[in-house]
């Protein structure tokens, strides 16, 4: 299956009934299919196109878009074929996200900036959270691209590209592992975590990996 020509994909979620969510630059929303190879176009109920998407989050009903460019996490609620107008979820200034890099939701929503911090969300208020115990030389997370967690584990992940690890924490922030990837894992692009069965698959140059953690 291959999207329209020149659509950039800009971030990608699996729903429950496995399929995927795929946001493109234009503010497309499309739900792909894997059982029988069919893609589809999503539309809002109040127009053709979504909000400018860096990250989606699924959790419930309801799909979170993460918008830089608007500083705000928007919430479509969806349900059967219908989703419904943008709803703000953030209702006030509370913390700059123009610089976030993803989501995560097991209730709380938690966001991931480029500097290696996490906020911490409920019901669009922060609230206190820090992360802690990373240990040193490199308690920086200087390069994160992922942040993973879902309401039934009691730890979360976050992947550091420039140190090549996958970092693990409990819900209260404290560090738990890491796990040090091979040395030629330099360009990690994409990452994705099976928590139960805890297994990672990782996308590093043209190839395709799973890891056991």
């Amino acid at each position: 299956t291959q999207l329209p020509e020149n659509s950039i994909v800009t971030a990608i979620a699996q729903t429950t009934e496995q399929k995927l969510l795929i946001g493109t630059h234009g503010q497309l929303l499309y739900e792909f299919n894997g059982a029988d190879g069919s893609i589809n176009i999503l539309q809002p109920a109040d127009g053709e196109k979504f909000s400018p998407l860096r990250a989606i989050a699924l959790y419930g009903i309801g799909v979170y878009m993460l918008d830089n460019e608007n500083d705000q996490i928007w919430k479509y609620i969806r349900s059967n074929s219908v989703i419904d107008s943008a709803q703000k979820y953030i209702p006030r200034k509370q913390l700059d996200i123009s610089k976030a890099v993803d989501i995560a939701i097991d209730g709380s929503v938690y966001v991931l900036d480029s500097t290696g911090k996490v906020d911490k969300l409920i019901k669009g208020e922060r609230q206190e959270f820090k992360l802690t115990g990373v240990p040193e030389p490199f308690a920086t997370i200087s390069k994160p691209i992922d942040i993973t967690l879902d309401d039934d584990n009691p730890t979360f992940f976050i992947t550091d590209a420039s140190e090549h690890r996958l970092l693990e924490f409990d819900k209260n922030g404290l560090f738990t592992h890491q796990y040090i990837l091979p040395a030629e894992f330099t360009t990690l692009s994409h990452i994705y975590f099976q928590l139960k069965s805890r297994h990672a698959f990782i996308v590093n140059n043209d190839k395709l990996y799973t890891v056991d953690i």
